[in-house]
């Protein structure tokens, strides 16, 4: 073979190589362009995370709440301290709760209204402890130029007994964050209720949530809690009553999509390691999962 032979078949092989290389850069971008075009087009719910805002936290909290309302057709941002210090008031707002005497969680509640207020479009805020129960669309239905519109034409509007679900426009979050700082309470809940106590049109309301009582032996799901969960779009945990919250909330989502999704009867039991969780556990769990779904190949 001569040098010309062989350097021709050398070009078949890079130009083919370069043409898969400009198919695969092609279809990433093109995949990165939906993506973009879908975080667009999705509503955002916020929270806010900051030291002390909320007790028995624990980092898997933050992790589940997110994927939740992903997986509900959402994006979801998480909001901090330097999401507050960034708004014209927040000395001001500084100041008044030191002079208060209000500290912890009582002076987050309201850093959490201050971020909050920062965001350039307004839009939707959430505690850690708020969970979707339906698509996205349930809370906001129309959308204009791609974009989802915010309920009650932005006015700022309460989706729970305190004030955990929450959306406005962006003058409407500053609105309110004004009269929250001259009408400063203990907390944000109380001085929110002062507010719309003083002018119920202040706040708009429209409860869609449900507040979760419950025990992990599921006597809850014995009562009508189904027919309940089909007229609320959002289940808000009261994680001051649970030891384990996240262990405890993706434990009542599985038994609330069996009891309520399906006539067959539950089978508990309970396991705990007595140092980690090894593997010949995982295998005996699902074993155990297996023979009692009656999916096991031994049957």
């Amino acid at each position: 073979m001569n040098i010309i032979t062989l350097q021709a078949n050398m070009v078949v092989p890079l130009c083919l190589m370069l043409v898969i290389l400009v198919m695969q850069t092609s279809f990433t971008s093109a995949q990165e362009s939906m993506k973009e075009a879908d975080e667009i087009f999705l509503p955002t719910m916020h929270a806010y995370y900051g030291k002390g805002s909320i007790p028995k936290y624990d980092d898997r909290l933050v992790h589940i709440w997110s994927m939740y309302w992903k997986n509900r057709g959402w994006n979801t941002k998480i909001l901090n301290l330097n999401d507050a210090k960034k708004h014209l008031l927040f000395e001001e707002f500084n100041e008044s709760l030191k002079e208060a005497d209000i500290r912890w969680i009582p002076k987050q509640s309201f850093l959490r209204h201050i971020a909050m207020s920062t965001v350039e479009k307004g839009g939707f805020f959430s505690e850690l402890y708020l969970f979707p129960l339906r698509r996205a669309s349930n809370m906001t239905l129309n959308y204009i130029n791609d974009q989802y519109v915010l309920p009650n034409e932005g006015n700022f509007t309460c989706y729970d007994s305190t004030c955990s679900l929450l959306s406005g426009s962006y003058e409407e979050w500053n609105r309110i964050t004004n009269l929250l700082l001259k009408n400063m309470d203990k907390n944000a809940f109380w001085t929110l209720r002062k507010i719309r106590r003083s002018n119920p049109s202040l706040i708009y309301r429209q409860f869609i949530t449900y507040a979760v009582e419950w025990d992990s032996s599921g006597k809850e799901f014995d009562m009508d809690i189904c027919d309940h969960l089909k007229t609320k779009s959002v289940a808000r945990f009261n994680i001051k009553k649970i030891s384990y919250p996240t262990s405890s909330i993706l434990t009542w989502f599985k038994i609330s999509k069996v009891r309520c999704l399906s006539n067959r009867p539950i089978m508990f039991t309970f396991f705990q390691p007595q140092e980690k969780f090894r593997n010949e556990d995982r295998i005996l769990l699902e074993f155990w999962k297996e023979t009692w779904s009656g999916t096991s190949p031994c049957q």
